[in-house]
């Protein structure tokens, strides 16, 4: 009797990594594509570092300047810092923190009805907005977000190790990798992928010791041209900062709805969250 070959599976769009920036990105993309496939080498819905996090987030709230919370993090980067890029991420971020809200998650709030937050040393403006009961955030977002999927229609598979992108000439026609398990390979034709595989913090810091943010290479490998690349492994610190805890959580995924709606505008369509 003949082994079977594997894993067969195709799709629109493969999203390689199902923590919050995956799914996130999962989510958006199904407003514009039929069919979306995540994938993780952990068990599947997970969440990710994120799921492992306290969930707490820092978002840029209406009433706070965008300026002030960018010159924040450009002391925080000591001064290695894609200001563009982060401006996107907290002018987006009230948008996605009040997704949680309405969702049911529960951000901590005094009797006032006001936001409690947790201050972050040597920083004027960063604040950690926090869950209740505290550190307990990252399993109740990923919960959602997970719950969110599923009404949308987003595939999920978990235990796949994903370890090339394939590609035709300029153009990206899958992926290959192995089921984590079984040992068995996996295959999927893909019209894109989205490699979704960055740490969940800042800065890598106490994440080093995880297997995270291998869609780095993956992505050198396949050919895509690499930008801020210093910030996948430089622990900078400025001399007064002191950190809190590694367990905050920025919106990474799904920045921008119509970064999604490009990816078959392009030749190559290999993107990193």
């Amino acid at each position: 009797m003949k082994e079977p070959r594997g894993y067969e599976y195709t799709t629109d769009l493969l999203v390689v990594g199902c923590g919050f920036s995956g799914m996130w990105a999962a989510m958006r993309a199904k407003d514009f594509l039929d069919d979306v496939l995540v994938v993780d080498k952990g068990p599947r819905d997970w969440g990710g570092l994120g799921g492992l996090s306290g969930g707490d987030m820092i978002v840029k709230q209406p009433d706070m300047n965008l300026d002030d919370l960018l010159d924040d993090l450009v002391y925080y980067y000591d001064g290695l810092a894609d200001q563009k890029l982060l401006g996107q991420i907290l002018t987006q971020s009230y948008d996605r923190f009040m997704d949680f809200e309405n969702w049911g998650h529960k951000f901590v709030r005094n009797d006032k009805g006001e936001l409690c937050f947790i201050p972050q040393r040597a920083l004027d403006y960063m604040r950690f907005y926090y869950y209740h009961p505290y550190g307990m955030g990252g399993i109740d977002k990923a919960r959602l977000l997970k719950r969110e999927c599923e009404k949308r229609g987003v595939r999920r598979l978990g235990r796949v190790v994903i370890t090339d992108v394939i590609t035709d000439g300029e153009r990206v026609t899958g992926a290959v990798g192995f089921h984590a398990q079984s040992g068995k390979p996996v295959y999927i034709r893909a019209r894109a992928v989205l490699l979704a595989t960055n740490t969940g913090g800042w800065k890598p810091s106490y994440h080093q010791n995880t297997p995270a943010s291998e869609g780095v290479s993956i992505a050198w490998n396949a050919g895509c041209a690499m930008r801020n690349f210093e910030f996948w492994k430089v622990w900078n610190v400025p001399v007064d900062f002191a950190w809190e805890g590694q367990t905050g959580l920025l919106p990474k995924g799904a920045r921008d709805a119509h970064e999604l709606a490009k990816l078959f505008e392009a030749t190559s369509t290999v993107l990193l969250t």
